[in-house]
């Protein structure tokens, strides 16, 4: 009966609230053809390793345009942004379809990464927007409910569309013609189906205190400084792992498109079952224990990786890296805010993108070299050495700020009506 009053809670909001899902599915399944052939499509094409992790680095870096987006917000409109960000989007993907050179593949992933930034930036304030305090929970879990099931759809479309006889006339890579139409789609609906936000004119000089104001707070919050310091920790030693894995499974053991997406499948539907799950572990053992025990985890898989293992282990280990990998991001993620105070979240997701930009811009760096120059099993070592710094910090200056029961769920309280009271992350790629 709960499952059935949750779907009547969805099937009742507001129009925007569904044009803002509709189009998230429709988004979604896109980056899951595109995130999937990406890499895969960089190496057909005689890319090496040390410039696809470049590739991947320089759109990392313009990732941290989202730090600088804040104050123009009113300026623009939210939905504006928004839509921007899908058209960018769009325009990066639908390159990789016509053409193979270098520069212009690389300039393709930083409109690509910029638009994705605008997106991140904007949409959950407008899905607020949209609706009521008591209904927000709800329509954050209808939205990011649907945006798993739709990009793991699109991933099994990518690896499995080739078995077709029709794409081995034309080529499976034009599916990135499909993932740009559908991008462009979301941002049609977005910019002429939503309706216009407030808008208002600021000064140069409101902008620039704007800004300062952001640097004053880093400087002298304690707890945003730390945690700073500690997602770009994660952050350098994660991106030199997580766009690497289908390049690995594919050019060093021999996986299939088709195995790979079933890969990707498992691993999309386990996270769902823990981030789902996660709120009740915390509750039972407490945040501190849960984070300790995530990143233990973590670690241990990565050092077996680093090890000469058959394709079954290594994939079935990897699998465990991917999950337990993406579970610490979002219980970080939540966690780390609900140690934030309200007005200062907005500061805070802003300097959690500039530093997450950065960090990761180095990370793809790193990554694509070693695997070039050294040999796959080096990011391994590397990720292992770094998750070691972070396991110390953590237990020596992060877990000191978190309480035994931190309270995830603050922002939704108890005036949520669909009880469905977890925190729900936007899909990562692994």
């Amino acid at each position: 009966m709960e499952r059935f009053k949750t779907i009547k809670t969805y099937a009742s909001f507001s129009r925007n609230v569904q044009i803002i899902v509709i189009s998230e599915l429709i988004l979604a399944a896109a980056f899951g053809i595109y995130g999937f052939l990406q890499i895969l499509y960089l190496n057909e094409i005689n890319i090496p390793s040390d410039k696809i992790g470049l590739i991947f680095s320089l759109g990392s870096l313009f990732s941290m345009v989202g730090f600088f987006v804040g104050p123009f917000i009113h300026m623009f409109e939210r939905k504006n942004i928004l839509a921007l960000g899908c058209l960018l989007s769009s325009i990066g993907i639908g390159a990789y379809a016509v053409f193979t050179s270098y520069i212009l593949l690389l300039l393709s992933q930083i409109l690509t990464n910029i638009g994705l930034c605008f997106i991140q930036v904007t949409e959950l304030q407008l899905l607020y927007s949209y609706t009521t305090p008591d209904k927000e929970c709800c329509a954050y879990s209808y939205k990011s409910s649907v945006n798993f099931i739709a990009s793991t759809l699109g991933t099994l479309l990518a690896g499995n569309i080739d078995r077709l006889s029709i794409f081995s006339i034309i080529g499976y890579r034009k599916l990135f013609y499909l993932s740009a139409g559908m991008t462009l789609v979301a941002f049609v609906m977005r910019l002429f189906l939503l309706p216009r936000d407030e808008k208002r004119k600021l000064d140069e000089g409101e902008i620039k205190e704007s800004i300062g104001d952001t640097f004053k707070l880093l400087r002298g919050h304690k707890n945003i400084r730390f945690f700073a310091i500690f997602l770009f920790i994660i952050a350098i030693g994660g991106s030199a792992v997580w766009p690497y894995n289908n390049l690995i499974m594919k050019n060093y053991f021999g996986l299939s498109n088709t195995t790979m997406s079933i890969v990707s499948f498992i691993i999309t539907t386990v996270v769902m079952m823990g981030v789902l799950a996660m709120p009740t572990i915390i509750g039972k053992i407490g945040i501190k224990r849960f984070e300790l025990i995530s990143l233990i985890c973590l670690a241990a898989t990565m050092f077996f990786l680093t090890l000469k293992l058959n394709t079954i282990p290594f994939v079935t280990i990897l699998i465990f890296r991917c999950i337990f990998a993406t579970l610490v991001g979002s219980s970080l993620d939540s966690s780390m805010m609900s140690y934030i105070e309200i007005e200062n979240r907005d500061v805070f997701a802003g300097v959690k993108l500039l530093v997450n930009g950065v960090a990761s811009a180095i990370g793809n760096f790193i990554g694509g070299f070693i695997i070039e120059n050294i040999n796959f099993r080096g990011i391994y070592i590397y990720g292992f050495s770094v998750l070691i710094i972070v396991i110390l910090m953590f237990y020596l200056k992060i877990s000191k700020i978190f309480g035994d029961r931190a309270i995830i769920l603050e922002r939704y309280k108890r005036n949520c009506t669909c009880k469905l009271r977890h925190r729900y992350v936007e899909r990562r790629r692994y």
